[in-house]
């Protein structure tokens, strides 16, 4: 059935729930393989959540396990290329891959880790056979940011004072250079890089230096410090850099350690940039050569000053060759989102794969001449497409309902001038398109998910709420509002467009952040080159007043006297989410506004708890300290594992229900049965909260443990029970492919032992416990750390706390969260649909909780009615409909007086006739 992909992939998967995925995954990379024997390279540009992957994994291993004709390198290695958010996962995804698919049998050495640093890089290169790894996942960050390594370092002082054969005035700057370093403010200031040790190191070749290291400290560092390529480097290099650095270093203390220690920082400052640019002129010259370079994430790359981009800058380029130029013979370029760019940018991603060799490549056309010919018919399309759009943009309702029957045939003489005119430009475009469409096919391959979504807009996301009509602002909060509207006018008049409209829409504090200079919209990426153009205020600007004005009404005593309208709606709906036993995903594009959304949440369910437990308990509402007592009184009585140094029967009993209906899924094999003990406990863990026990409706001072399975055994809103859910958690845990994340993802959700008791202050128990939070409520954004998300990421995919997560635009890509999710709040939008479609697709993704309940996602869009905020969701739902229409939009932007939200939908004949088919 399949011609390339290898024999050693298995065919079948592991479960009837995604073999249909697994066989489209499959065709897709046998389809890739094809196409890489005629081409440099190809666009997997599947929608959001479809696995691609997978479907990059398929292709590396069948390259790999059975080489194709077009690559005659005998040392085989695939490489993938990714963001540095997103290289753990790979690394687990292939793991995964290789467990379910490929087996132990089939022996491909995967990726220990992501490759971080570019002297790992090229370690991991000329690694010996009997420990190479297959397949290397780097960050483009390791081969575009380079930090300098101290044996690196050290082998260029080596190699520039004389190498194996010093004059007596090399031996000298030796002695100067292992004078200044293992001390503070030194050469080296890491103490394990003593005088003594460095100078060890300098009188042998560096080709030895594991072994010298090792007898020198004990340690052994696993790989020569010091890679082949360097060594190789190091032979023609002109060190007179290096030597009048060396010749700069103070030879003897002084009496002014301040002067001294500024120099020796100068020195170490200098020495870095050199022993950078030695790095680049190695990487530049690498031995690296990969059959096969994959690049997630590729639309990162769609503009030439980027640092990505220039890792595949042609030798002719501005900026020079780049490093991974020429080291792969084809290339997979992976992105959801290829039509959210504009032409010149798509165009110019694709370009990326002139970076590959093309080695065996047999056709007349040059890649760069059909490159330009794309280029052409797509421009072509595109100006075709604008025209459309503008003429459409003139139709009145009743010339629109005479477009309702397009073909694409001339239009009838019945029509009215515009509508006629507009049937010819659909008709012209069309034709435009599928020319398009004909280049296009050769480079993209893209597949998109059959929609099942239940998307509820505006005001019906509160309950009782009206669907197709916003938020209502409050009259006595309507002024604050009128007033940023005119704030945003006259302010975009000016150079600088503080956004105090959309601010204010999102929420008060997000508004009062807005022009501090200090930046309001979050993002992790110093590249990123969309969002908001948000400068400090200028007080002399006319819309300080307005500012000044706005702060009064919102303001008393420097707090926020009022409930902001939307984050009031959005903080109901989560709370209500939470009530039903389900989780939620909040987006949000301002800082302030996830740090309101997270504390106004969380205030909620300590009120919920609070008020359940006063009403279930007959305590007095204002007393919370003998309420949370009564909860942990509750909880150490049925869910802690010792009371007063006796068995707690309450404890056993639940505990063993759990665990026996675990084994009874997941087997009793002593792997399986070490697995439903963590879960076991973790759930216990879960169960013996304030937050859920609130939420039972079995509540109560003479609750059992009888009560506790009934609640765990019942029936949600969503369809399944709680133990439902860790029953899958636990059978996802069992599977291939999880036993490399298993570990440290169950480490995490156990915390520490000192929490198997109940005991301590609420803050005390709903703060971090060992590694994993009790919170209900956790917020990810741009100030988290990148390992804090990832792990944050893993524990939201089990049916563990946190139930609500809110998330910054640093979450919207290459992130999973739909294990145990299939609802979506976007609080905040953005001008381009594709992010806003990429945010969604969170929680949208193969084996997804709205999968396996065949129920779909829900997806919230409130906005504020009459304000800037209801004309971006406007216009954002035109766009929607129109931004694979009109190709090259720049949906990053905000509108100008055009009036798109009033425009006129387009009829699904001439959406149908413009649609692209790109599947495999």
């Amino acid at each position: 059935m399949y011609r390339h992909v290898t024999q050693g992939i298995r065919r079948d998967a592991p479960s009837p729930q995604f073999q249909d995925s697994w066989q489209r995954q499959l065709k897709t990379a046998d389809e890739i393989l094809n196409r890489l024997h005629q081409q440099e390279g190809v666009v997997l540009a599947d929608q959001v959540g479809m696995g691609k992957t997978y479907v990059a994994c398929a292709v590396a291993a069948s390259i790999l396990l059975s080489p194709p004709s077009w690559t005659t390198l005998r040392s085989r290695q695939v490489a993938i290329v990714v963001p540095p958010n997103v290289a753990d996962k790979w690394v687990g995804e292939w793991a995964r891959f290789h467990e379910t698919y490929l087996g132990p049998e089939v022996g491909l050495r995967g990726p220990r880790a992501p490759i971080t640093k570019a002297d790992d890089f090229l370690k991991a290169i000329d690694d010996p056979d009997s420990r190479r790894a297959d397949l290397l996942v780097v960050t483009h960050t390791a081969l575009s940011r380079l930090t300098v390594n101290h044996h690196i370092q050290l082998a260029l002082v080596w190699a520039a004072t004389g190498g194996n054969h010093p004059t007596e005035n090399d031996l000298y700057f030796r002695r100067i250079y292992a004078k200044w370093c293992g001390e503070h403010r030194g050469l080296i200031e890491d103490r394990s890089y003593s005088t003594d040790r460095v100078l060890e190191l300098l009188s042998h070749s560096p080709e030895t230096w594991q072994d010298v290291w090792r007898d020198l400290t004990g340690v052994d560092l696993g790989d020569d410090p010091v890679p082949a390529d360097v060594i190789k480097t190091l032979a023609g290099y002109d060190f007179s850099d290096v030597l009048d650095c060396l010749d700069g270093i103070p030879r003897r203390r002084v009496a002014d350690t301040r002067s001294l220690g500024d120099r020796l920082v100068a020195s170490r400052a200098e020495l870095a940039t050199i022993t950078t640019g030695f790095m680049r002129e190695v990487l530049g010259g690498t031995s690296a050569r990969f059959p096969l370079l994959v690049l997630d994430e590729a639309h990162a790359a769609k503009n030439d000053w980027t640092r990505l981009a220039q890792l595949f800058g042609s030798p002719e380029s501005q900026t020079g060759r780049g490093i991974l130029h020429g080291v792969a013979d084809r290339m997979l370029l992976l992105t959801a989102t290829p039509f959210a760019l504009g032409n010149d940018e798509f165009v110019r991603v694709l370009r990326r794969m002139t970076a590959a060799s093309a080695h065996g490549i047999e056709r007349a056309e040059s890649l760069e001449t059909l490159l330009t010919r794309l280029d052409t018919v797509m421009s072509e399309a595109q100006t075709a497409a604008r025209m459309f759009d503008d003429t459409w943009s003139r139709l009145d309702d009743g010339a629109g309902r005479e477009l309702a029957a397009w073909e694409t045939i001339d239009p009838p003489d019945t029509l009215s001038a515009t509508a006629a005119a507009a049937w010819a430009a659909a008709t012209l475009s069309v034709t435009k398109r599928q020319a398009m469409h004909a280049e296009l096919a050769r480079w993209v391959i893209r597949h998109e998910r059959p929609r099942n979504r239940r998307v509820i807009e505006g005001d019906a996301i509160r309950p009782g709420g009206t669907h197709c009509r916003g938020i209502e602002v409050p009259d006595e909060l309507s002024l604050p509002f009128l007033l940023a509207a005119r704030a945003q006018s006259l302010s975009e008049r000016g150079s600088s467009r503080p956004y105090f409209a959309y601010g204010i829409a999102s929420s008060f504090a997000a508004f009062l952040r807005i022009g501090e200079g200090d930046g309001d919209r979050d993002s992790d990426d110093d590249e990123r080159d969309g969002g908001a153009d948000v400068r400090g205020h200028d007080p002399a600007d006319q819309s300080a007043w307005y500012r000044r004005q706005i702060e009064t009404a919102i303001l008393d005593g420097g707090q926020i006297r009022a409930r902001h309208p939307k984050v009031d709606a959005t903080a109901t709906r989560a709370l209500d989410q939470w009530r039903a036993f389900e989780k939620t995903v909040v987006f949000c594009w301002y800082v302030k506004t996830g740090g309101r959304l997270e504390s106004e949440i969380a205030r909620r369910i300590a009120e919920h708890v609070l008020d359940r437990g006063a009403r279930e308990f007959g305590i007095d509402r204002s007393d919370e300290a003998a309420i949370r007592s009564r909860y942990e009184n509750l909880a150490r009585r049925l869910l802690a594992s010792d009371t007063e140094a006796r068995s707690n029967q309450s404890y056993q009993v639940i505990r063993a229900h759990i665990l026996d209906t675990l084994r009874a899924h997941v087997g009793r094999e002593p792997q399986n049965e070490s697995v439903a003990e963590d879960i076991a406990d973790v759930a216990i863990r879960n169960l013996r909260t304030d937050e859920f026990l609130s939420r039972c409706s079995r509540l109560g001072p003479d609750m059992t443990a009888e009560d506790v399975i009934a609640e765990l055994t019942e029936r949600r809103p969503g369809g399944d029970s709680l133990m439902e859910r860790w029953i899958e958690f636990a059978n996802r845990l069992v599977q291939p492919g999880f036993a490399h994340a298993r570990r440290s993802l169950l480490e995490d959700l156990l915390g520490s032992a000192a929490d198997d008791t109940v005991s301590g202050s609420v803050t005390e128990r709903h703060a971090h416990s060992g590694r994993a939070s009790l919170r209900t409520v956790r917020r990810a954004h741009g100030g988290t750390g990148l390992e804090d998300r990832v792990r944050l990421t893993s524990i939201f995919n089990t049916p563990s706390v946190p139930d609500i997560l809110v998330a910054s635009s640093v979450m919207g890509e290459g992130i999973d969260l739909h294990m145990n999710c299939d609802t979506i709040i976007h609080h905040d939008l953005d001008w381009n649909p594709g992010v806003v479609e990429q945010r969604t697709g969170r929680i949208e993704r193969i084996g997804s909780l709205a999968e396996r309940r065949g129920t779909g996602i829900t997806v919230y869009l409130p906005y504020l009615a009459g304000t800037h905020d209801e004309k971006m969701f406007r216009v954002v739902d035109d766009r929607r409909k129109w931004f694979e229409v009109v190709m090259g939009r720049e949906g990053g932007s905000s509108p100008d007086a055009s009036g798109e939200e009033l425009r006129q939908p387009i009829p699904d004949s001439i959406v149908s006739a413009m649609s692209l088919s790109l599947e495999a």
